[in-house]
């Protein structure tokens, strides 16, 4: 026999051994079932991941959500030459003064008697747009430097409002501004400058390159808190010690040279010193409830008093940061209480600007919001004058109704709100927290009684920050200083107590908003902690939830709190622009709002309320307005994952439903034509390819779809050599022919993985073939 004889005889003898091995491979599995060819079984599905963990205290509202209905109000006090609290005020050399209209977002110039000359400036970041201007100062050329505060910058302009230049080195080290609250500029066009609740004053050449600083924490010769900053002719520098009630004198270097004032309200006394000028003699006038001036040594030399009538209207003004001197020695004051500018003669005499009647239906700062039983809504201004009163009412469809509370100290009338409440016999009761007194009134706003004096005492209140009450009429007060809630009948006589000052259970940094549910709890947010805690009636702690941040449940300065009908709790939450929903235990179940000026968009939204039919009225605090929402059975928000979304064929994936909304059905389409209607099935992809995926999701309410087109990618499985999507009989051959040599290697038949394609390759495809191991 030949050598070639030889060889065909064993390789007949290989081949004759791999059907063997094949047809022995298939016996059990034929004896089993009636077919001859078995199906391979599928692999075993992978487990889920871990679940990530939620947030604490979220779950869903049975789909409950909430839909802009409408919105009311205007913002007052927006047109030319009105001023929405005037901050800083400046004169040039031509007599034309320059007003930072804070509000407004904008700088606003006008001649020596008032005449509107130009403005520029709005809401932002950009280059010549503001976040709150707050002080302002003119240089000898007629460049007007202003500060920018919510922006932690300093912008300069030229005299028509063109935009130059702007420092804005933020922080609080040598050359950096946070939250600059005065500004003043010398003849030598030096610029000094004084960061809100600081120490000390920086001076910059007209580079903006810093060249001194001065001041620390401390009293004498050292300045401690600076409200006001002024610069004589010879350079001689003027600073407002709020802290020491006194007024600090220094040459242009920083070395102190005098010191006058201290605490008091007589002639060269201060209570509150704030804005501060110097005149061409070098005379310095200091605002202290009313304007006192001095010589260059402090010497006491006269007064005017910025109260009194002007065009039938009494202004009065608390504490003024803006005052400024002409040439005639004419005196302009930023009036912010009145949202004007005074302008005093040498006799004292004054007259104002922008000065004019409200309009129904306007606000400056709504920020507390109440409704009583017939369904009437009552909004509280934060910010109110001699021509614009607090409490604004309207019926539920936002028609106005009226208003009362002008400023001022009689009955009726307010310092600053800070919260209002219409019990269950439709009277509405109102804390003043800067008189301490709480007032009620009848529903059309006549006034009924007032008690409340300023202490440490029981039932004596250092600053009152909220308001609420019970179904007995017991009335809750927010004690902000005393860190502590005090609860009265409704006869005004003192009850109980409870709270101190800390981020413990029970304590408070600064107790803010307030509300009672149905069953006597109370609940307040801390404005600092950024916390809610929830009392019994008779102030025993019981939980409280909430943290600082941006996330499901947290809270920057919450506000305003209501509880609905069903013990569910509404937050205000203030910084981060949104409305948060709970239920009484402190769950999440439902948010809405971002920051905006559209619909159901907020700007520091402070108040809220909710009347008998669940809908939900927020007081838009930035935005100027009161927006009304209704509760909508929303349809779910559709979404789901998979445990994998590649492999390959046979690809077994494991479908979750992580829709929201509580659906009650659901159906699957795969892509290969295969459905499904359970909520996490589990389906096998047989062939290669990109497979889209849709899942439709159902409640009583409605339906929502989610496609994912490509969501599955397949490839062709292991050990299909011939491409036709599986592993068959004819791969089992080809594997066997590589192996004698009939037919090329193919490295990825090596199943095994010891370099070669050999007998235990072949032998392990057959078994994989005919189901006897799960994988290649």
């Amino acid at each position: 026999m030949t050598r070639d004889g030889i060889m065909d005889v064993m390789t007949m003898k290989q081949m004759i051994f791999l059907v063997v091995v094949v047809l022995a491979a298939m016996v059990p599995a034929a004896l089993a079932s009636d077919e001859c060819l078995v199906e391979r079984v599928d692999p075993p599905v992978a487990p889920l991941p871990p679940d990530t963990p939620s947030i604490q205290n979220v779950q869903q509202d049975s789909g409950m959500e909430y839909a802009f209905v409408m919105k009311w109000g205007t913002k007052a006090y927006v047109e030319d030459g009105d001023f929405d609290i005037p901050k800083g005020v400046a004169v040039d050399a031509a007599g034309n003064v320059y007003v930072a209209d804070r509000g407004n977002n904008r700088v606003q110039k006008f001649d020596s008697d008032g005449n509107l000359l130009a403005k520029w400036g709005s809401h932002g970041k950009g280059d010549g747009e503001f976040r709150t201007p707050t002080s302002i100062a003119v240089d000898a050329a007629g460049n007007v430097y202003v500060t920018d505060v919510g922006n932690n910058r300093i912008q300069i302009f030229d005299s028509a409002g063109n935009f130059l230049t702007k420092w804005e080195p933020c922080g609080t080290g040598d050359g950096e501004f946070w939250g600059v609250c005065s500004i003043a500029v010398d003849v030598s066009g030096n610029i000094y400058v004084v960061n809100e609740g600081d120490y000390y004053i920086q001076k910059f050449d007209s580079s903006g390159k810093l060249l001194t600083k001065w001041g620390s924490h401390g009293t004498g010769e050292e300045s401690w808190e600076v409200a006001g900053i002024a610069v004589d002719d010879s350079g001689n520098v003027y600073a407002t010690d709020w802290r020491h009630r006194c007024v600090q004198k220094f040459d242009s270097s920083g070395n102190f040279l005098a010191e006058w004032g201290s605490y008091g309200f007589g002639d060269g006394e201060f209570f509150n010193p704030t804005g501060i000028a110097v005149d061409a003699s070098g005379n310095v006038y200091v605002y202290d409830r009313s304007i006192k001036k001095f010589d260059s040594s402090g010497n006491f030399l006269t007064k005017w008093e910025s109260e009194g009538w002007v065009d039938g209207k009494y202004l009065q003004c608390s504490s003024a940061s803006g005052i400024a001197i002409d040439a005639a020695n004419n005196i302009y004051l930023a009036n912010k209480d009145h949202c004007c500018i005074q302008k005093f003669d040498t006799s004292g005499k004054f007259t104002a600007w922008g000065l004019r009647d409200s309009r129904d239906g306007e606000f400056l700062r709504p920020f507390d919001i109440t409704i009583d039983a017939a369904g009437n809504v009552y909004v509280a201004d934060e910010i109110h004058t001699c021509i614009h009163p607090c409490i604004h009412k309207f019926d539920s469809s936002g028609k106005f109704l009226t208003r009362w509370g002008l400023r001022g100290s009689g009955n009726g009338m307010f310092w600053q709100v800070a919260g209002i409440v219409a019990d269950d016999s439709g009277n509405v009761h109102v804390a003043d927290c800067f008189s301490v007194f709480i007032q009620k009134f009848d529903s059309s706003g006549k006034f009924l009684m007032k008690w409340g004096s300023r202490g440490t005492g029981d039932g004596e209140v250092l600053e009152a920050s909220g308001i609420t009450t019970d179904a007995s009429g017991n009335v809750y007060v927010a004690d902000r200083y005393n860190c502590r809630i005090q609860k009265f009948d409704s006869a005004g006589n003192f009850l109980i107590k409870w709270g101190s000052y800390g981020s413990g259970n029970g304590e408070f940094m600064w107790p803010k908003g307030i509300a009672v549910d149905a069953s006597g709890n109370i609940y307040v947010t801390d404005y600092h902690s950024s916390h809610i805690q929830k009392f019994d009636s008779a102030g025993n702690f019981l939980t409280k939830w909430g943290s600082y941040g941006r996330g499901d449940g947290e809270f920057r300065q919450p506000s305003g709190v209501v509880v609905d009908a069903a013990g569910n709790v509404y937050v205000a939450d203030r910084e981060n622009h949104r409305i948060q929903k709970f239920d009484s235990a402190g769950n999440l179940l439902t948010k809405w709002g971002l920051y905006g000026t559209g619909d159901g968009e907020f700007r520091q939204p402070s108040g809220v309320a909710v009347d008998a039919a669940g809908n939900v009225y927020v007081a838009d605090r930035g935005n100027g307005r009161v927006q009304m929402f209704a509760p909508t059975a929303a349809t779910p928000a559709v979404a789901f994952t998979a445990n994998t979304t590649g492999g390959p064929a046979p690809l077994a994936v494991r479908f979750t439903d992580t829709s929201a909304g509580d659906p009650t059905a659901w159906f699957w389409t795969f892509g290969d034509g295969n459905t499904s209607s359970e909520r996490n099935p589990v389906h096998t992809y047989r062939a290669p390819g990109n497979y889209t995926v849709n899942l439709t999701v159902s409640t009583t309410d409605g339906s929502t779809t989610l496609s994912r087109p490509d969501y599955i990618t397949v490839t062709s499985p292991k050990g299909d050599f011939d491409g036709d999507g599986k592993v068959d009989i004819g791969d089992v051959a080809r594997v066997a022919y590589m192996v004698v040599g009939k037919t090329a290697v193919d490295p990825a038949a090596d199943f095994n993985g010891n370099g070669v394609v050999d007998i235990g390759d072949a032998a392990k495809i057959a078994y994989f073939f005919v189901g006897k191991i799960e994988a290649l």
